[in-house]
């Protein structure tokens, strides 16, 4: 989830750019971005449970995202199921 007061702020474009560059990434991990108009720039990443696994005030880069992701039991049951 990224909250953003502007689609036009310096940190929304930087994040989504990245997460743009890694899309193929982005869907073979099942995620949704989703994009909510807030006062203040924040990036959160929720699991497949609903619990909130990263709530940061800053874009976030994809490495750091998808080690999150990777180590996250669904997904390594995902990962181990290939």
């Amino acid at each position: 989830v990224i909250d953003t007061p502007s689609r036009e702020s310096a940190e929304y474009r930087r994040q989504s750019d990245a997460l743009a560059a890694a899309s193929a990434g982005l869907q073979e991990r099942h995620v949704q971005v989703v994009t909510q108009t807030a006062k203040v720039f924040r990036v959160r990443l929720v699991g497949k449970d609903g619990g909130v696994k990263l709530d940061r005030g800053a874009p976030v880069d994809v490495p750091t995202l998808f080690a999150l992701i990777d180590v996250m039991p669904m997904r390594r049951s995902e990962m181990s199921g290939r």
